[in-house]
């Protein structure tokens, strides 16, 4: 190799590093979270949302976790995280985990919770597998309608079809985007989960994340023989079921 291509290549990997930091303070400074602690609390919630999701879906949720002198960590991520640009939608989902990761080990390590609960609702059931594969201070998880894969839900969700024409537009194949995404598929990252228990709730007449989707990761947990507590509704479809779990959390988050 020659000098010059030597300085082609340093330079080509410095505006990739430049770039990516852009992409990462940018994203840092347009996400929301919101973090109490309740004194002598020794379990923390984290509360990943839907797409589009805002801080005030979690009224009712926080209302039952302070009441149960639990402390808790939510999120509000921008909508553009999911785009028809899939190298721009990796680096966006892998900083947001990241980012989570380490503000959950901060805040066990500050305020000694000795559960972290994670509850993944919707597309922040990708996130949530993602940050508890391979993590020791996630104890319980809770996803509500989730699924097997980003790239495949994307695909065949009714809500994502705008994104789907984008890759359609550049000759992308949901072949070619399960490789591409194939880190962030739930499927791909529940082979070493450290979670004591770990509760799912799906919908046979979601479209957003179509059933399959989410019941190929309920059956994919099952193989692993976690301990699973699992609900499937046969009518009330995605947006229902995620507003009767935020209407009534402590039915699901606190049931014995």
């Amino acid at each position: 190799m020659s000098f010059d291509e030597i300085l082609y290549k340093i330079k080509k990997t410095a505006e990739k590093s430049s770039s990516r930091d852009i992409i990462k303070s940018n994203l840092i400074s347009m996400i929301k979270k919101k973090f109490r602690y309740k004194k002598n609390s020794d379990k923390l919630f984290v509360m990943l949302p839907g797409w589009g999701s805002t801080l005030k879906y979690n009224v009712v949720l926080k209302k039952v976790i302070s009441k149960k002198n639990y402390s808790f960590l939510e999120y509000e991520f921008p909508k553009e995280i999911l785009s028809s640009n899939w190298e721009k939608t990796l680096k966006c989902f892998n900083i947001i985990c990241d980012e989570v990761i380490k503000e959950i080990k901060e805040l066990k390590k500050e305020h000694k919770f000795n559960t972290v609960y994670i509850v993944g609702i919707s597309f922040g059931s990708f996130h949530a597998c993602r940050i508890a594969n391979n993590n020791k201070d996630i104890t319980e998880m809770c996803l509500i309608t989730p699924g097997h894969c980003l790239a495949e839900t994307i695909w065949k969700g009714i809500l994502t079809q705008k994104i789907k024409q984008g890759y359609e537009a550049k000759k992308i194949t949901l072949k070619q985007l399960k490789k591409y995404w194939r880190g962030l598929a739930p499927e791909n990252n529940i082979d070493n989960l450290k979670v004591k228990h770990i509760t799912i709730i799906i919908s046979k007449a979601d479209q957003v994340v179509p059933f399959y989707c989410g019941n190929k990761l309920l059956n994919n947990l099952k193989k692993h023989k976690y301990n699973i507590s699992y609900d499937i509704n046969k009518s009330l479809g995605h947006l229902l079921t995620g507003v009767k779990f935020y209407s009534n959390p402590e039915k699901i988050l606190f049931k014995k």
